[in-house]
Formats: structure tokens, sequence, C-alpha cells
């Protein structure tokens, strides 16, 4: 849990330890300008970095209650894939906000980047549906490090 708590936070990732924020030449990645239906919830991603980076470094938000997990073989596969075990915490597609500012990466040679939405039907049969995301699904702006925490997109909580 702590782990967990503190990887949320912004801890960088290296090999298999943790260091501490990088100080420059970083990308901070974000899922943005998908058209997702209200009546729809999202409840997983993935994000091939393959043709942009060789490393994600560090996970800076998530929504709660998500699994991450992040390949960075080098020579391999490069993705970043999240996903809720809990129908609760599936996200509503008009708060595709709470996407925005993911991961740091390093700083990519190109906007490449491409992936997929899992999206569930709210009504009718519940069916999962996958929507695929290209380049233009995508912000990549430079920075040093991920935002604090009070810059996250937060989402609002309902009982």
């Amino acid at each position: 849990m702590f782990l967990g708590h503190f990887l949320r936070s912004g801890a960088v990732l290296a090999g298999v330890g943790l260091v501490s924020q990088p100080a420059v030449g970083y990308a901070l990645l974000s899922i943005d300008g998908v058209d997702v239906p209200a009546d729809t919830r999202i409840i997983s991603f993935k994000i091939d970095l393959a043709r942009v980076t060789r490393q994600t470094v560090a996970v800076c938000h998530l929504p709660k209650r998500w699994v991450l997990t992040v390949s960075n073989v080098v020579g391999g596969p490069a993705y970043i894939i999240a996903k809720t075990p809990d129908a609760a915490a599936a996200v509503p597609g008009d708060r595709l906000a709470e996407f925005r500012q993911i991961a740091l990466i390093n700083q990519p040679a190109s906007s490449e980047v491409t992936g997929v939405l899992t999206v569930r039907d709210v009504v009718g049969d519940g069916a999962e549906r996958q929507v695929p995301l290209g380049p233009a699904n995508f912000t990549i702006r430079e920075v040093k490090a991920c935002p604090p925490p009070s810059a996250w997109p937060h989402r609002e909580h309902s009982k």
C-alpha cells in the first residue's frame, strides 16, 4: 500500500530500485482528445511507447484504485497498461481529464504514441469495446518532473 501511494506521488522508477526526481529531459504524457460517451465507463487503457521512448521514468497520476503495469524492456516492448479491478472505480467517459499527467517518460524523438481505451457500456448489455488511440489522442509536454499532487486532476466522489 505504501509503495503504491509512493509511486502515485511521482516516485521515479529505475530498474528495480527507486531514485529521486529527474532534473531535465523528460516529457509528461496525457491522454486527451478522445470522444468517449458519458454513458460508458473507462475500465482500462494501454499506451504503446515502443516507437517513442525507451523508458517510463515515473508514474505521476492515476485515478484511485487503478493498477498500473509498466514495461521498459530495452530493445523490446515499451508500454503502460492501467486498469481497475473495481467496477466502482471505472471512470465515466466524460471525465477523460482523469487521464492527464499519467506518466513521465524519456523525452520522445517523435509523437508516435498509440494505444487503446477499453470502455464498458452502462446502458444495454454492458458490452466492452476498444477505442483506438492515435498520436492526436495524446499530449506530450516537456517538463523537469511530475507535477505536485495539488495540480493533479481530481475525481469527484459520490456515494
